[in-house]
This record gives structure tokens, C-alpha cells and sequence, in this order.
């Protein structure tokens, strides 16, 4: 086993307000709230070693956080760098959050399409919990944030399209960032951030059946309605911008992990094959872009501060009335498009 060298502890922020009295920080941008849903299969049976255990078969790598420190049995590689970077971004959480992880044991998938089906599964028969970076309907995957966000550009273009491929893209998240309007063709696929979007607030929707004419029809609006248009495109990298940024990233993955660790019902323990997981066993291996890309994403300091609260889950009713109205959004701008 690879035990690593203790560095300096990252500086406290310069900028971060400590938490003070007895009041509690603000409440985390709303689509925190879905880490409650991902979890809910969980909720009445909690997650053994067993259920961990049964989703190797999908899993790239073990993760282990133990007495704060970090630590990785990986099975496979996996396509280019998306191993390197997921666990790269599982060390700076650390680093950002010293002493803040509680002990916990997952499963991480690194390729595109979700594994667990839901109907595979019940009560009796509880889903292996497996973390990956997207998940769709019909699965109960745990989403986590992708690997791109340690390290990645933007762009600027009047409007931007986002089609889906194989699964979920990572492009979403700089598409909307770029200030020009989002054009998303039909979306079956959710990362962690997208469940946050309304169409017709943030980007606005195509019909995946007629895509030339959905998009023509786009483009006519909103020469039409251009200051519409724009305040949609300035709603978009909003969202992105302020309650996607890197400080809220890293909070989703603190509140999610330790909601996770809750639900274990066993005391984590070292596989055989685990390594301790830190800057130096990642990097020193790495060079050129790569090496760039994780010495540019790299924790400059430490939070002194609590991080944002997170909100309590949708209630039943709460949930169907958040998925009538993004349903009801994309049929009006159906309907205009009938129309015209």
C-alpha cells in the first residue's frame, strides 16, 4: 500500500466569511435537492457491504474515505482520462474540506450509459449503489459531477445546440455557459445540474422528431422576439456561472458523500489492492495537457467556512409539480411551432 507524504495545508480562503452564532449558511442552489431523490432507494433498507460489494461488476474503481484520507482500488481503466480526473477531484474535495469527509465506501462507473435499472429491483431486493455521472428515468445511478470539471473552455457563438449522443454530454454545462441561446433537442439523459434547468428559461427546446424544422423555427422566434432570446441565453450562463461554479460543485459533492455515508450500515474497511490517493500519486505520473489541466484545477486553499445548507426533499407533490411544469413549457413551445 502507498502511503502519501502529508503536504502543507492549503491557506484559508481570503474571501470566505466564517459561519458565526448560531445561524445557519444560506440554503444550497435548488437542485441540492435532488441528492434526496438519488438516495431515496435507499432510505429503508440503508446500504450494506454487500449491495456495495455487487456493484463491482459495473465499477471502474473502489473509493474509500477512512480517518480523512483517501483512498482508490481500481479495477479498470477506463476511456482517456476520466478515471484520473474523477478521483483528482475527489482529492482536492479533501483538500478543500480537510477533515470533512466522513468515512464512506462507493462504487464509481466512469462510462457513459447508466447500469442499475429500476425495475430490477425492490425493497427485498435493494439496487447495488453505483456513482456515475449521469443517470436517465428508468435507472437509480447515483450522479455525481463528471470529470471535465477539472479542466475545460468556453465559447461564444450567437446560438448553441446541444444534442445528446450515446448518453449524456458533458458540453451542456459550456454550451449554456456562453451567454448565447441554448438550443437543447430533447434531453433523456440528467446530469447533476441539469435537473436544476426550466425550458423556455434557460435554453429553449427541440422536438427530437422534426429537429430542421424545430430549429428553424427557433432561429425565426427569436430574430422576432430578440431581446427574448438573449435574456434566455444571459438566464442560461447564470445558472452555470454563479450556481454551478466550482465552489458549489465541490459543496454537491460534500453533501451528497456525507448523505451517502449515512445510509451505510458497516464500518468501511481497506481492500486488499487500495492505495492512498493524493496529489503526488496522481500527478507525478502525468504530463503536458494532462499535468496542466490538474495543476490549473488544483485547491489553493482550505474552507474556513460551512458549507451552503442543504434543503430538504421534495415533497410528492412538490416533485410531480416541478415535472408538470417543464412538461407544460416544452408544449407551448410545441404548440407555437404547430402554429406557425
Amino acid at each position: 500500500m502507498h502511503f502519501c507524504r502529508r503536504r502543507i495545508t492549503p491557506s484559508p480562503s481570503p474571501s470566505a466569511a466564517s459561519t458565526s452564532g448560531t445561524e445557519p449558511p444560506p440554503f444550497c442552489p435548488d437542485y441540492f435537492r435532488w441528492i434526496h431523490e438519488d438516495l431515496r432507494p435507499w432510505n429503508p433498507t440503508g446500504i450494506t457491504r454487500k449491495m456495495v460489494e455487487s456493484a463491482r461488476q459495473f465499477a471502474a474503481f473502489r473509493l474509500l474515505v477512512i480517518g480523512g484520507r483517501v483512498y482508490v482500488d481500481q479495477y479498470h481503466r477506463v476511456f482517456q482520462t476520466r478515471d484520473l480526473f474523477t478521483l483528482w477531484g475527489f482529492v482536492q474535495l479533501a483538500t478543500r474540506y480537510p477533515g470533512r469527509l466522513p468515512d464512506l465506501d462507493l462504487m464509481f462507473n466512469c462510462e457513459d450509459m447508466p447500469t442499475v435499472k429500476a425495475d430490477d429491483y425492490n425493497t427485498s431486493h435493494p439496487p447495488p449503489p453505483l456513482f456515475r455521472y449521469c443517470k436517465d428515468d428508468s435507472t437509480v445511478d447515483i450522479v455525481f459531477p463528471d470529470w471535465s470539471f477539472w479542466g475545460c473552455n468556453f465559447l461564444d457563438d450567437r446560438y448553441k445546440i446541444f444534442v445528446e449522443g450515446r448518453a449524456w454530454s458533458v458540453s451542456s454545462k459550456y454550451i449554456l455557459a456562453c451567454d448565447s441561446p441554448a438550443l437543447f433537442v430533447t434531453t433523456h439523459f440528467h446530469d447533476f445540474l441539469t435537473r436544476g434547468l426550466m425550458p423556455g428559461r434557460h435554453y429553449w427546446p427541440i422536438g427530437e422528431d422534426n429537429q430542421c424544422r424545430s430549429i428553424k423555427f427557433a432561429v425565426d422566434w427569436g430574430n422576432k422576439h430578440q431581446e427574448k432570446v438573449q435574456a434566455m441565453g444571459k438566464e442560461g450562463s447564470s445558472f452555470i456561472l454563479e450556481e454551478v461554479k466550482m465552489e458549489f460543485v465541490y459543496q454537491y459533492m460534500l453533501h451528497l458523500l456525507t448523505e451517502y455515508a449515512k445510509l451505510l450500515r458497516y464500518e468501511p474497511t481497506l481492500p486488499e489492492n487500495a492505495t492512498e490517493l493524493c496529489l503526488e500519486s496522481l500527478a507525478c505520473g502525468e504530463e503536458g495537457r494532462v499535468r496542466e489541466f490538474l495543476m490549473q484545477a488544483m485547491v489553493k486553499w482550505t474552507s474556513d467556512s460551512e458549507p451552503c445548507t442543504l434543503p430538504p426533499p421534495y415533497s410528492p407533490g412538490a416533485l410531480e409539480q416541478l415535472r408538470s411544469r417543464k412538461a407544460d413549457a416544452i408544449k407551448q413551445v410545441q404548440e407555437w411551432e404547430q402554429e406557425a
